[in-house]
């Protein structure tokens, strides 16, 4: 008899209480966070969420403040507002939600706090891991 697998929740493939960045901040101050590993931040403006902001939005952004000599700042480049879920959302759904608005990352919620930040890449890894249980090992 197969074996029946539990649906992969939220929970699981999110990143917990990720990093943020002020809206206030420079992008210089974003692509060093960013050198760390970090892909997109949720962006918070006097501890409220209002936006999110991808390596893509930086890199861009840096390239047209050297062309423009006009200095901005995160809030001013970040998409707005986060698309938001709550963690007992189900994972496919929101992972269809992604796809649908054509985002790369959802901000994931708790009783109205950011719980964890869920990309794409989280999605696709955990694909990868249900095609292949032995590439886990790999990914690790």
């Amino acid at each position: 008899m197969p074996t029946m697998r539990k649906t992969p929740t939220i929970l699981r493939v999110m990143t917990p209480f990720p990093h943020f960045i002020d809206a206030s901040a420079s992008l210089d101050e974003a692509a060093e966070m960013m050198s760390h590993g970090f892909h997109h931040l949720p962006v918070k403006c006097d501890e409220e969420l209002v936006g999110v902001v991808s390596e893509r939005d930086v890199i861009l952004a840096r390239a047209a403040e050297q062309r423009s000599h006009v200095v901005l700042d995160v809030g001013a480049i970040c998409s707005r507002p986060p698309f938001e879920v709550d963690v007992s959302q189900p994972l496919a759904w929101a992972v269809r939600e992604m796809v649908r608005r054509h985002v790369d990352a959802v901000m994931v919620m708790r009783d109205d706090h950011l719980a964890g930040i869920l990309t794409m890449t989280d999605a696709c890894l955990l694909l990868a891991e249900l095609l292949d249980p032995e590439i886990e090992d790999v990914i690790a």
